[in-house]
């Protein structure tokens, strides 16, 4: 199974880009009806290297991945 991480590793992919926009009709409705923004978030290193482990059932650890040239 392809994951996601692996895809990004794969093609060499930093970005995550998340859109969000309001929508008429959408239970519960948007604060204000002209919502439409786009965050881009870098994801080559921090928490997105995927270096996770379940320490006891249920309960996971994640270790965050910083180098200098990043």
């Amino acid at each position: 199974m392809v994951t996601d991480t692996k895809l990004r590793f794969a093609f060499d992919l930093y970005a995550n880009a998340r859109s969000a926009k309001s929508s008429p009709g959408i239970s519960p409705s948007a604060p204000r009806p002209d919502i439409d923004v786009t965050v881009v978030r870098e994801n080559s290193e921090g928490f997105y290297r995927a270096f996770e482990s379940e320490v006891q059932v249920g309960i996971w650890v994640s270790t965050g991945v910083f180098s200098e040239s990043a």
